[in-house]
């Protein structure tokens, strides 16, 4: 039977696993978003995000274990496949939106100067 110590530590090496994930899709996000202003809450939340990640290693640590390194290298990877895929997919989005709004104009109809 596990101990409530036990599962306390396995849990907080999840927990670890997680901000790691969490820390690469935070790493991308601010120029995958193409805003400024959401770039500065990226950059501030990648910050509060780094603070978590030590506070559950310094967890761990009282407790005489250490992070889950393949869990977390996992979680990492994880992580980076997810922020370069959303980047890709709103890049795709930005550029069939460019096309759509050129198609809308070219079949706008043209007036010329003289019947105005």
């Amino acid at each position: 039977m596990t101990t409530i110590d036990e599962q306390l530590v396995k849990y907080l090496a999840d927990a670890h696993s997680i901000e790691e994930q969490a820390l690469q899709q935070l790493k991308g996000a601010p120029k995958a978003s193409g805003d400024s202003g959401l770039a500065d809450i990226f950059r501030d939340h990648l910050t509060e995000t780094e603070g978590h990640e030590r506070a559950i290693r310094a967890r761990l640590e009282a407790h005489g274990e250490g992070a889950n390194k393949l869990k977390d290298l996992l979680m990492k990877v994880g992580g980076a496949a997810s922020s370069s895929s959303r980047a890709r997919s709103r890049t795709r989005r930005g550029s069939s939106s460019r096309m759509r709004t050129r198609m809308s104009i070219s079949s706008w109809p043209h007036t010329s100067s003289s019947s105005a």
